[in-house]
């Protein structure tokens, strides 16, 4: 009797000191979980506010109601290339969300997606450009405005850079008849307005070339 009495003492001995381990091992896994759920939640809450991917995705989703075109006619020196990349990034501003913003000029030719990249891409270009050659200019506005005459949206051209040559009569007949359908384009769709960062402001051929926009009823911005 009381070797069997020791024994169930023993027995219930053991089944007493076996119970908190087992409730230990569920507090712990339990305590794991909760661990890794605040992880969770803590993670998640950070990468939504990330802006970056949520500045593309509305980018790409929020349709343009304007459109701004640069073409970059000859190479410029580096500072001025920055600071007219700068400043038609400034111009646009914060409605380059709602802007179709196309580059253009012998170096790239580039839909952008950001103000700032729109601007960084203008001083690439313009740093980047050929040397000026009058024939070869005009018939690059020649096919940069037959991309932009396909665009029904109100437009800026913005002009960069500097026309080659002393006068513009060699090229008279090509000009005159790209302006002449880019009138057509701003009159039958979206309204065209030319903005000069064409350098030096005061060169003649420059000037003339800006006048043709003027003939034919072009609102001409100088800056």
């Amino acid at each position: 009797m009381d070797n069997s009495t020791d024994n169930e003492g023993q027995d219930n001995s053991l089944g007493i000191n076996s119970i908190p381990t087992r409730k230990y091992g569920y507090l712990i896994i339990y305590g794991c979980l909760a661990l890794i759920g605040i992880l969770s939640i803590v993670l998640s809450s950070m990468y939504r506010q990330m802006p970056k991917k949520t500045e593309v995705l509305t980018k790409r989703t929020t349709p343009a109601i304007a459109s701004t075109y640069t073409l970059m006619l000859s190479p410029l020196d580096s500072i001025t290339s920055d600071t007219i990349g700068e400043s038609i990034r400034a111009h646009i501003g914060a409605d380059s969300i709602i802007t179709k913003m196309v580059v253009g000029g012998t170096a790239l030719y580039k839909q952008c997606s950001s103000g700032a990249e729109y601007g960084k891409l203008i001083s690439q270009g313009l740093r980047e450009a050929q040397q000026a050659n009058l024939e070869k200019q005009a018939l690059m506005f020649s096919q940069f405005i037959g991309i932009m005459i396909t665009d029904t949206l109100p437009a800026r051209l913005y002009l960069a850079g500097q026309l080659g040559g002393n006068s513009i009569t060699q090229v008279d007949k090509r000009l005159s008849s790209t302006c002449r359908d880019l009138k057509l384009r701003s009159d039958a769709l979206g309204t065209v307005r030319v903005v000069s960062f064409l350098r030096p402001k005061d060169n003649s051929i420059n000037s003339q070339f800006l006048q043709y926009f003027r003939d034919r009823g072009f609102d001409v911005e100088v800056h």
